[in-house]
């Protein structure tokens, strides 16, 4: 009899600890620049996995992804080291924000751009609605008995060059290709190249607290 308390502590320490997440798109180098250049709206396509309990828990996970993520579509179970994870494609918006002003609107994150004209270069980087991932993460916590955290989000990013030209980038403070990238390197993308990006903690941590930041330039 004696167990059944610590039984019962050891499932709620379980049931109450925090979930993980990974955001992972495609970024094409056309879509980056009709953001600049046209007067409409730009998405591309990125998988949301959140970390869940199992089977049992999909259908509340398909209405949580419909009521935070544009269009989920192709939802899935996927087994990484012992943890389930429930999978959705979505649309990504990618938005200008040379002008300094960002409305993400009701969208978690988005990927965004700007024309920096004294470099001549364009700036690209991640945008995340902090007020619109609280209120996520309440409604997980509420109604999963988890906490969802965006520091224990992996972002990824695919750069795909889908131009005819070759582009040059240059990145900063993130993972590219698997390697840490600390000080600015400069890159060349052939056409159909792809350079595959990862987010550090720190500057992922840093879109969250101020709403975005940039980590690579294309000339």
């Amino acid at each position: 009899m004696r167990k059944w308390p610590v039984v019962l502590l050891l499932g709620l320490a379980l049931l109450l600890a925090g979930c993980s997440g990974e955001v992972s798109t495609d970024l094409y180098i056309q879509d980056i620049l009709d953001a600049l250049e046209l007067d409409e709206e730009v998405l591309t396509i990125g998988t949301i996995s959140i970390e869940a309990g199992g089977s049992e828990f999909m259908e509340g996970m398909v209405n949580f992804f419909n009521m935070y993520f544009r269009e989920p579509t192709n939802f899935r179970e996927q087994s990484r080291d012992y943890s389930t994870y429930t999978m959705a494609d979505v649309k990504i918006p990618v938005l200008d924000i040379t002008d300094g002003e960002l409305d993400l609107s009701d969208d978690i994150i988005a990927l965004v751009v700007a024309f920096d004209e004294e470099e001549g270069q364009i700036l690209f980087g991640l945008a995340v609605n902090q007020e619109r991932f609280a209120s996520a993460a309440d409604y997980v916590q509420e109604e999963f008995w988890t906490t969802l955290s965006f520091s224990d989000f992996n972002v990824q990013v695919r750069v795909i060059n889908d131009t005819r030209e070759t582009v040059r980038l240059a990145l900063q403070n993130v993972y590219v290709n698997q390697k840490p990238v600390l000080y600015s390197e400069d890159y060349q993308l052939a056409r159909r190249d792809a350079l595959d990006i990862r987010f550090a903690d720190v500057m992922r941590d840093y879109a969250y607290e101020e709403g975005y930041v940039f980590v690579g330039a294309i000339w």
